[in-house]
């Protein structure tokens, strides 16, 4: 147990702690307590050791020339409407603005702006009974006032460009596990990172409790267990799991009529029109037809019930028929739901999908491979993909069995499935693996000098090759003998000091110890693990960490032909997912559940998929020579998707689960963010589209133009309740009060033209009441199919037609995109919030990016080349 919850510092190796209350440790490299004594490392020592020191860490706000002003102009507005009854003499409700400067330079200066806009927007000020404004007046003034209100939180947390220490966030520390130890931890026992509005490489939002460390103690034993249990396997004979589909559904239906009073009994074959027309289908003595809803759903894979964790290769054989849909040819891997009547549910959500590509009789194999954990389960099943509301499916099958009888027609035929495993040929091996094998049993005679060896080498690749002391060494390998007489086994009791390692701050934190006020330069070393932990979020490989051991990894030449070796690298995919995901605000892609009856294709599956394919759009940006500038991302003449998503597009000819540059036709509305289901589905309610989401969407990632927040109270046109408007008849009529025009005139022009995609980025050309819900659809009753009005103009800027010249005006502002951008990258990259200072930094590489045509690798040099990414 920890000795203090939330209070004082705590030991547990040799660097810096940070606890709950933003309290430091700074222990130097002694390794012992203030009375001089060698501090013992196991669970129960992790103990205070220092006093309070909150001066040795308080942020500086720095300086910056940056200004937050409310321009003069503005003064008017304030005297006319204002300042009759809130300056020094009459001060009502305590509140005096004669002497409020425009120039904001405190908190409690902004804190009282923030209290006249939301006072203004939400109508209470003026009061009725007094003078008011013109709409377009205080329409102007909110603008201004929003716009110098985003300046002032700038400035007032503007960090001075200091660099918070920072540990590992649960992404990071998942990867380092993986690449210690070859296990990837699933992510219901990682613990949890801060809660912050910052990227989640920000230092200051990853604080390190106590109830924290006993987390880490837990998740580094528990990876551990997993590990030694993969080791183990590397002696078991790989097996093959075989399912013959056709002779399971032969025994199914044999055992069915054996009890076919049971009702519980699963009728796996079916019978009367069902079984009548499951018999005529071709090469169904050979195969088994997966049926989505009657029949035979579900295809159950049990394999050996020791099958120990590892990495499994699953192999399907099968064909799709030439009648059906292309986005009824995949299949989804899942785990059966347990304990529910209806059996044809996933527990879950699908763990992968796969594309179909044969006939049935003429199958195809399609591959793919699985990683098995300790807590895996071990029972799997495959079935068509679809909607995971079952009742969504369950209103079609009615209507198709009115219609024929036995319900929805067969799309895919299985021949045979594979599982086959664990894969151990070719893999490389684990750090720890390297290290146990190098100081194997018979090494050495003498089992504690063993455990020595391994501890040491084990903390200097978990340190990041930094060199632990001896006395750390020393009091490891004293809980290792105090385990071993409780568990008797080597294996055993080597695993409390290593997951000690594990918890160690030398292991969570990034670390790069400096002085207050003293910046540096970032040693080889630390440079490598800065710039891996940037690009692939895990630790450097042998190779950065030779050319740092070399003193070569500083030299510009050599450093910019690792970034370009490490992007090419999939480790690169976590560095995409990563800052795109953030950086896109792409957590919004998972808030809403669509009904499968009315958005049929829109499914977990397409979910995931529209989500990577932003990610490989980014990478093949980042990776091509060719096609790499950062425009593209506005707007290009291909796509980056796999068959699914190319189904969901309407794009022929796109076999596999892989994703690829697919050509365009000229007139898509594809190609570019602007193009993608997934941000036209954040854009939306899973019902409806939201153009305003859109549209504020746009200006805050696109453009870098944020629109303020939306101000509290706004009024409600009650006078519109039973009227049946378009979205842009109620939102025009929305303006009328003068606190929503102020930011919805540059919000809603963009979102409108967007309207062309519904809620799930399905492209229309009208607006129909397909896919209404039933309530709206009988509040919209006597609704005529309408065509989608996407002109407007952009605020204080040209015209556009529809959705193509609206992206044609976007795809203009790439030096707006580039520059939020760059932002995003610095914070990302830094590990601490964009500063005003960051302004000169942003300016050589948006210079640099210029004369290379703003390729998209050219703003990671830009970035990775400066003195800020390389300096403490």
């Amino acid at each position: 147990m920890l000795a203090a919850a939330g209070l004082g510092w705590y030991f547990l190796g040799e660097h810096t702690v940070r606890n709950e209350n933003n309290t430091v440790a700074n222990l130097g490299t002694s390794h012992e307590t203030p009375q001089g004594k060698p501090s013992h490392l196991d669970e129960s020592s992790l103990r205070e050791v220092g006093s309070l020191d909150k001066e040795s860490i308080k942020s500086s706000l720095g300086t910056s020339s940056e200004k937050a002003v409310l321009p003069e102009k503005n003064f008017d507005f304030l005297a006319n409407y204002c300042l009759n009854c809130h300056d020094a003499e009459k001060e009502e409700g305590e509140v005096n603005l004669e002497d409020l400067d425009f120039h904001i330079t405190t908190i409690e200066q902004a804190e009282l702006w923030q209290s006249v806009l939301n006072a203004i927007n939400s109508g209470e000020m003026p009061p009725e009974d007094k003078k008011q404004p013109k709409s377009q007046e205080k329409a102007d003034f909110l603008e201004s006032l929003s716009n110098t209100m985003v300046d002032a939180r700038k400035v007032l947390s503007d960090s001075g460009g200091k660099i918070t220490m920072s540990r590992l966030n649960k992404r990071e520390y998942q990867n380092s596990l993986d690449a210690l130890l070859g296990v990837k931890l699933d992510e219901k026992f990682l613990p949890a990172d801060g809660g912050s509005n910052d990227f989640d490489t920000v230092g200051a939002s990853l604080f390190l409790s106590s109830s924290k460390l006993e987390e880490y103690l837990k998740s580094g034993r528990k990876a551990l267990d997993e590990f030694y249990l993969k080791r183990a396997a590397r002696n078991v004979k790989p097996f093959v799991y075989r399912v013959e589909p056709e002779i399971l559904i032969k025994k199914a239906r044999e055992n069915s009529q054996k009890a076919k009073k049971d009702a519980k009994k699963p009728q796996h074959y079916g019978g009367g029109k069902y079984g009548q027309h499951y018999a005529r289908l071709p090469h169904n003595d050979k195969g088994a037809y997966l049926m989505l809803t009657t029949g035979n759903v579900l295809i159950h894979l049990n394999p050996k019930k020791e099958m120990p964790p590892g990495t499994y290769t699953l192999r399907v054989a099968g064909g799709v028929t030439a009648e059906s849909p292309s986005y009824r040819h995949f299949i989804e891997l899942g785990h059966p739901e347990e304990g529910k009547n209806i059996k044809s549910q996933l527990d879950g959500f699908p763990i992968k999908s796969l594309h179909i590509t044969g006939r049935p009789g003429q199958p195809n194999v399609t591959e793919t491979q699985i990683r098995v954990g300790m807590d895996t389960r071990r029972d799997f099943v495959i079935r068509e993909r679809q909607p995971t509301a079952w009742g969504h499916l369950r209103k079609i099958l009615n209507k198709e069995q009115n219609r024929n009888g036995y319900g929805h027609e067969p799309s895919i035929w299985i021949d045979w499935i594979e599982i086959e495993g664990p894969i151990v040929q070719n893999q490389a091996k684990s750090p720890l693996d390297q290290i146990l094998d190098l100081h194997h049993e018979k090494s050495t005679g003498d089992q504690f000098k063993r455990a020595r060896n391994i501890i040491k080498d084990f903390a200097i690749k978990a340190l990041r090759e930094n060199q632990p002391s001896a006395q750390f060494v020393d009091a490891l390998l004293e809980i290792f003998k105090r385990q071993l007489k409780i568990d008797k086994d080597f294996d055993v009791a080597i695993r409390k000091p290593l997951s000690i390692i594990l918890a160690s701050p030398g292991f969570i934190y990034l670390n790069e110890p400096g002085r207050e006020g003293n910046p540096r330069g970032l040693s080889d070393r630390e440079l490598a693990v800065r710039l891996s932990y940037f690009l692939w979020s895990s630790p450097p490989d042998d190779r950065l960490i030779s050319l740092a051991n070399k003193r070569e990894l500083r030299n510009p030449k050599v450093l910019r032909q690792e970034v370009e070796r490490m992007i090419k690298d999939p480790k690169a995919h976590h560095f995409a997912a990563g800052l795109v995901h953030q950086w896109l605000d792409m957590e919004r892609l998972d808030l809403f559940q669509f009904n499968g009856q009315t958005f049929r294709e829109f499914d977990e599956n397409t979910r995931e998929a529209s989500r990577e394919e932003v990610y490989q759009s980014f990478l093949y940006l980042l990776r091509s020579s060719e096609q790499g500038q950062v425009h593209n991302l506005l707007k290009s003449d291909y796509v980056v998707v796999n068959a699914m998503m190319a189904s969901y597009y309407g794009l022929e000819g796109v076999k596999g689960d892989h994703y690829r540059k697919v050509s365009l036709a000229n007139n898509s509305p594809r190609g570019g963010l602007l193009g993608m289901a997934a941000i036209h589905v954040m854009g939306s309610d899973g019902r409806e589209s939201n153009p305003v989401e859109r549209g504020a969407w746009v200006l805050r990632h696109i453009l870098n133009d944020p629109p303020p927040p939306a101000p509290a109270n706004v009024p409600q046109i009650s006078r519109l309740d039973d009227k049946v408007l378009t979205k842009r008849q109620r939102l025009v009529a929305h303006q009328e009060e003068p606190q929503c025009a102020s930011c919805h005139r540059k919000i809603d022009p963009i979102g409108f033209g967007m309207e062309n995609f519904d809620a799930s980025g399905k492209w229309r050309g009208s607006y129909t009441t397909a896919t209404m819900d039933k309530a709206t659809r009988k509040k919209n009753k006597g609704f005529k199919p309408k065509k989608v009005d996407a002109s407007g103009a952009l605020y204080k800027g040209p015209a556009f037609a529809d959705f193509f010249e609206l992206r044609d005006r976007i795809s203009e502002r790439k030096e707006d995109f580039s520059q939020g951008f760059i932002e995003a990258l610095i914070e990302y990259g830094l590990r601490r919030p964009y500063a005003f200072t960051d302004d000169e930094l942003t300016s050589q590489i948006m210079a640099s990016a210029k004369r290379q045509d703003y390729q998209l690798v050219d703003f990671i040099h830009g970035i990775v080349q400066s003195k800020q990414f390389q300096s403490k």
